[in-house]
């Protein structure tokens, strides 16, 4: 076998704080499309709405320590590796940090031989159903030390990796050749040359370096159907490489490559959960605020060409550390586990360590029981909760960490189970044949982009507004008559009410206009403005289809097709002041005004001038006067010129003294020529033209222009 197929990457399987058990291609603005099959999951709804999206189920009795560490066998078995060392209130030793649940608690081997002898961060299952094991143990319960270190396999017994390695392992990751990819503290296998395995290998029958390795700890791993595999963790270098080179997280694909350019790439903290979407989009968690090029992020974001943040309503990303993050591609979920308790912007305790992004609408959804209590906590003051494991079993999902309560009910010890509830509602409406309407309910979360929803169970097409409603597109080929709504959401099929179609039109609603333009700003011009405005909060029944802008005083308007958000009001007076006003223009008709601009005055702008200047003989104390012909003339310390038509010019006199030392000067300013003289009684200077420049100009008047 070559090397590059020996290091061929596939999907993930699981790795050590964010066991992702299937890739999606989410994306950043929708939830994609999918083909629902035609299989349905029907639980009996509820009788009435009570905002309950779902429910917390405990696994027997939990267990008595941290989960670190989640993986699903192919048969639904499911693994849980941690502190623990029994069921929650079982005999002691009886699950040494090792343990499978199927329907009840299984040992990982007999007696007080079970499990390992130290914490276990980090579980993965090969295609074969093989589990690999790594963690800070260096033996199997009861076995020699050294016998298992820090990483092993059980299938029916136990198994060694070679020597085993000399640190610990946090993050495991098994190709589809059934390579296994190793990330943690470690430096070399167990016995081996110094700094041969820089915290990254492979295991294929013996251990393979991937390149120098990294100068600092891999928590976290995760691959794309390209091969490339996705590294997130403490180290900011390959190994002996240039510092700052692989900020947090990085790329293997037989070299190292940074996530950003080589000036900024990467993330400003530890990345320590990551996972890989059907669109090549990798996903990285952790304790990070932003991109070192300076992009909020806020401890999640996605990587694909440039990092994408998580953006909701309120801000983006969530308040405190993620840890774990797994993933449903066929309903666009990402199930988020860690120390946070809120999206930035958001409500405190609203997200209790576990939520679930809703990429079709892009929100952060709460795990939410009936009476409202949503997420984990523990019962002890001064705890501190937090969910470092997920794993995904379809809809069903698998939490663990440090917790005792799980939707507000006590009992659950470190670890549970999340089950949807199916959509509910109680819908009545009524549409006419190839109209839309819009219903509401609980559980719409996770709902793919196509045939999820039926009306008499036919498919229609729809769009999600938000967590709890769709507008459904009503075809014209559904009879008239009553028909049940049904919509496939992450809790299966269910029913939300009915809606009666008509084939005849039914008096809608009275339309709403669209509300105010909001934060209206002017900008002053010459015998103009221009008017600015961000769009309404809400645009009311119908687009926008015009704004427009009104001044006050009158004598302005100005009219343009949205999404534009900025017009010139011309034909105002300079020297006026004006504020304007803004209104939408839908087809419920004209909106609400917005509140008035800034004030502002218009004004001409200010023209080139022309500088005259000239020297007399000191002697001559007599006055000197410049005459000229053009019209336009403009300035503070003259009078105009004037002429109408092709009359001659008719001369008005300014006079200037000369100085004692015989100098003067005298600055003009004019739109066009401007001729000049100097004049002493009936006698005068030769005349000269002087062309209205794009710029300031000086024009000396010779010596003695005028007679005595």
């Amino acid at each position: 076998m070559s090397r590059r197929r020996r290091l061929r990457l596939a999907s993930v399987v699981a790795c050590a704080a964010a066991v992702a058990v299937s890739a999606v291609g989410v994306g950043w603005s929708s939830a994609g499309s999918s083909v629902v099959n035609a299989s349905r999951r029907v639980p009996a709804p509820r009788s009435a709405p009570d905002g309950a999206l779902g429910s917390f189920t405990a696994l027997g009795s939990g267990l008595n320590n941290v989960v670190y560490a989640l993986a699903l066998r192919g048969d639904d078995t499911l693994y849980v590796g941690g502190e623990f060392t029994a069921a929650s209130g079982g005999g002691a030793n009886s699950l040494n940090r090792i343990a499978a649940w199927d329907d009840t608690w299984i040992p990982l081997g007999t007696g007080a031989g079970n499990g390992v002898n130290n914490l276990v961060s980090a579980l993965a299952v090969r295609g074969d159903d093989t589990l690999y094991i790594g963690g800070l143990f260096d033996a199997a319960a009861g076995q020699p030390a050294g016998s298992l270190s820090k990483i092993g396999a059980w299938d029916d017994t136990w198994v060694r990796l070679g020597s085993g390695l000399n640190d610990w392992v946090r993050a495991l990751e098994v190709s589809r050749d059934d390579t296994v990819y190793v990330g943690g503290h470690f430096t070399a296998a167990t016995g081996g040359a110094a700094n041969s395995l820089n915290r990254i290998a492979a295991w294929d029958d013996t251990w393979i370096p991937l390149g120098g390795g990294l100068n600092n700890i891999a928590r976290s791993l995760a691959v794309r159907e390209d091969d490339t595999l996705y590294v997130g963790g403490q180290f900011t270098a390959q190994y002996g490489g240039a510092g700052n080179s692989l900020r947090h997280v990085g790329a293997w694909d037989d070299t190292w490559m940074p996530l950003g350019s080589a000036a900024s790439n990467g993330l400003d903290s530890s990345a320590s959960a990551v996972a890989v979407f059907r669109d090549d989009t990798a996903m990285f968690g952790g304790g990070f605020s932003a991109s070192t090029s300076g992009t909020a992020l806020n401890r999640i974001a996605g990587w694909r060409a440039g990092w994408a943040p998580f953006v909701a309503a309120s801000g983006n990303g969530l308040n405190s550390t993620v840890d774990a993050i797994v993933t449903d591609d066929t309903r666009g979920l990402v199930y988020v586990g860690g120390w946070f308790d809120k999206a930035v912007g958001g409500t405190a305790g609203s997200l209790r360590y576990v939520t679930a992004w809703d990429a079709g609408i892009r929100a952060w959804i709460p795990l939410t029981v009936a009476g409202g209590a949503n997420g984990v906590s523990v019962a002890s003051v001064g705890g501190l909760p937090n969910v470092v494991a997920l794993a995904l079993d379809d809809s069903v999902l698998y939490l663990g960490g440090n917790f005792t309560t799980a939707g507000g009910v006590a009992g659950f010890g470190n670890i549970a189970r999340w089950t949807w509830d199916p959509p509910q509602g109680s819908n009545a409406a009524t549409a006419m044949q190839g109209t839309s309407v819009q219903v509401s309910g609980e559980g719409l979360v996770g709902i793919p982009g196509t045939g999820a929803v039926t009306v008499g169970a036919q498919p229609v097409s729809y769009a999600r507004d938000d967590s709890a409603h769709l507008t459904l597109d009503i075809p014209l080929s559904l009879a008239a008559g009553t028909h049940a709504i049904q919509v496939n959401a992450a809790g299966g099929w269910g029913d939300i009410g009915t809606v009666q179609v008509t084939l005849t039109p039914v008096d809608p609603p009275a339309p709403t206009p669209a509300a105010a333009p909001l934060d209206v700003h002017a900008v002053a011009g010459d015998a103009s403005a221009v008017v600015s405005w961000t769009e309404p909060a809400t645009a009311g029944s119908y687009p926008i289809g015009f704004y427009q802008a009104t001044s006050t005083p009158a004598g302005g308007t100005c009219l343009v097709a949205a999404p534009a958000t900025q017009c010139t009001v011309s034909g105002l007076r300079n020297g006026v002041a004006y504020a304007f006003t803004v209104r939408a223009l839908t087809g419920a008709g004209w909106g609400v005004v917005s509140d008035p601009s800034n004030a502002v005055t218009p004004s001409a702008p200010t023209r080139p001038s022309i500088l005259i200047s000239g020297t007399r003989d000191s002697a001559d104390s007599r006055v000197v006067v410049v005459r000229g012909s053009t019209v336009g003339l403009v300035g503070d310390e003259v009078t105009a010129w004037t002429r109408s038509g092709q009359a001659p010019f008719v001369e008005g006199t300014v006079p200037r003294i000369v100085a004692e030392d015989g100098n003067f000067t005298w600055s003009r300013r004019a739109r066009r020529s401007l001729d000049v003289f100097f004049a002493h009684g009936m006698t005068r200077s030769n005349v000269v033209s002087i062309p209205a420049p794009a710029a300031p100009r000086v024009w000396h008047a010779p010596e003695h222009v005028v007679s005595r």
